[in-house]
């Protein structure tokens, strides 16, 4: 009788908690200006299970600029990236005028994700004769 009990009492609270919801991690706005050309965000999974995440990098209207599932699971030690483009919503306003991009990243437990998103923009090696992707900006998911 105490079996039977017991069994519909954790029966019952695993029907009455339903599902668990994800966690977020995410950073604060940063904007990138006409100079800047590249957003990357970039998770590291620094615990020692997978977790199962989802990257996002939103533009200053909230709408998703890139997307990454980290290919399913992002393994212990890994790191998951997403590149957005950094543009400009009117081609005609000044330089002053400039856009944000923010980063989510989404896990069932964001206990042990880390990471960052970085502004970056393309500088001339003139020795080379090459353009580089120098990071200008940056801004930390909590």
């Amino acid at each position: 009788m105490r079996t039977l009990i017991l069994v519909t009492v954790c029966a019952g609270v695993l029907a009455l908690s339903g599902m668990s919801e994800a966690a977020q991690i995410s950073s604060a706005p940063i904007f990138g200006g006409h100079f800047q050309s590249r957003a990357e965000c970039v998770i590291l999974n620094f615990g020692t299970r997978p977790v199962a995440a989802t990257v996002k990098i939103l533009n200053d209207n909230g709408q998703t600029a890139a997307t990454s599932s980290c290919d399913g699971s992002l393994e212990a030690g890994e790191f998951c990236s997403v590149v957005a483009a950094v543009t400009s919503q009117n081609p005609l306003a000044s330089i002053h005028n400039m856009n944000s991009y923010s980063c989510v990243a989404t896990a069932p437990s964001t206990g042990t994700l880390r990471g960052a998103l970085v502004i970056y923009e393309e500088v001339y090696d003139s020795d080379w004769d090459i353009y580089n992707l120098q990071p200008m900006r940056s801004a930390p998911l909590q």
